[in-house]
């Protein structure tokens, strides 16, 4: 996801990530700010069913998504590795197993008050299941889920406070 076309135009600009770490910081809160407004315009895009404003948005969102990693990768994070283990822990919201996923469902219904179902697919031939909720379809954790330990990606000098 990151672009050389994006460090490119961001240090062409001005907005280069800064060496400063209280800086780089507020860079990655505006640029957060940034990505929402792009997120809310593509949403209202999908809203009309205007498939040109939802390309614009979604390559907009890509473009400023893109600066967030080099925002983050210009102090020695590890993005590329924290996102792979985002990805895995994620594979472990689906199941192949239908009394799991049910004991999921169970869970999210039951403890944690979820208005959800159980949402099955086939991928390259086999079935798999996992908890959606109805509300937004989102793809909902299970009781203990695994928390991804991204802290090992972060140079220590950052994640104590230190420069």
């Amino acid at each position: 996801m990151k672009s050389k076309a994006v460090e490119k135009f961001n240090q062409i600009v001005g907005k280069g990530p800064s060496d400063d770490l209280s800086i780089l910081a507020k860079q990655v809160g505006d640029q957060s700010t940034l990505l929402m407004e792009e997120v809310l315009e593509t949403k209202e895009a999908s809203k009309n069913v205007d498939w040109l404003e939802m390309l614009d948005g979604v390559c907009d969102e890509w473009f400023v998504g893109s600066e967030h990693i080099t925002q983050l990768e210009s102090v020695g994070i590890n993005v590329k590795r924290a996102f792979k283990d985002v990805c895995e822990n994620n594979s472990l919201k689906y199941t192949t197993s239908r009394e799991l996923v049910e004991k999921w469902y169970t869970w999210n219904t039951e403890v944690k008050q979820e208005q959800c179902h159980i949402h099955e697919s086939v991928y390259e031939g086999e079935t798999y299941y996992c908890v959606r909720r109805n509300a937004d379809n989102k793809v909902l954790k299970w009781v203990d889920f695994p928390k991804v330990d991204l802290a090992k990606y972060i140079p220590n000098g950052l994640l104590n406070k230190e420069e």
